[in-house]
C-alpha cells in the first residue's frame, strides 16, 4: 500500500507542477502577486503595520519569490522520488536517479512552456529546479534511508 500512495503522491505533485507551467503568462503572474500580496498583507496586519507601501513590497518581491516556488516545487519533487525508489528497494545511486530525472523533467518542463503563451524557456529556471531536487534527494535519502545507512 506505501508503494501505491508514493507513485500517486509522485504522479500527483507531477501534475502539479505542469498545471502551473501550463497558466499563459499573464494569468501565472497575476496569481502569484495576488498570493504574495494576500501573504504580506495578513502579515502586515498581524504586526499592525501600514499597508500604504505594500503594492511597492510586493513588486520587488515577485520574481524572487517567483524562482523560490521552482526550487521549492522541485525540492518535494526530489523528496517524493526518493520515497517512490525507496519503496521499490531500489538502494544504490538513489540520490543520483532522483536528480537525473528532476532534471529531465524540469527541461522537458521548460520545453513545454514554449508552447504556453506568454511564457519562455529558461535556463535559470532549470537550474533553480536541479538546484531544489538536490536538496531535496538529500532530504528525502536523509528521511527515507537513514535506517539502512
Amino acid at each position: 500500500m506505501k508503494k501505491i500512495i508514493s507513485y500517486i503522491l509522485l504522479i500527483i505533485w507531477l501534475f502539479f507542477i505542469f498545471y502551473f507551467s501550463n497558466q499563459p503568462g499573464d494569468i501565472s503572474g497575476g496569481e502569484s502577486s495576488s498570493i504574495i500580496y494576500n501573504t504580506f498583507e495578513l502579515i502586515y496586519n498581524i504586526f499592525n503595520i501600514p499597508t500604504n507601501n505594500l503594492g511597492s513590497v510586493v513588486e520587488i518581491l515577485h520574481n524572487p519569490v517567483r524562482e523560490l516556488m521552482h526550487f521549492l516545487e522541485y525540492l518535494i519533487l526530489g523528496i517524493l522520488l526518493i520515497n517512490v525508489l525507496k519503496q521499490n528497494s531500489i538502494k544504490y545511486n538513489v540520490i543520483l536517479m532522483s536528480i537525473m530525472f528532476s532534471f529531465v523533467y524540469a527541461v522537458t518542463d521548460e520545453i513545454h512552456q514554449v508552447f504556453v503563451p506568454g511564457r519562455t524557456f529558461e535556463y535559470l529556471d532549470i537550474l533553480l529546479d536541479t538546484l531544489g531536487s538536490i536538496l531535496g534527494s538529500i532530504v528525502g535519502y536523509k528521511m527515507f534511508y537513514r535506517k539502512d545507512v
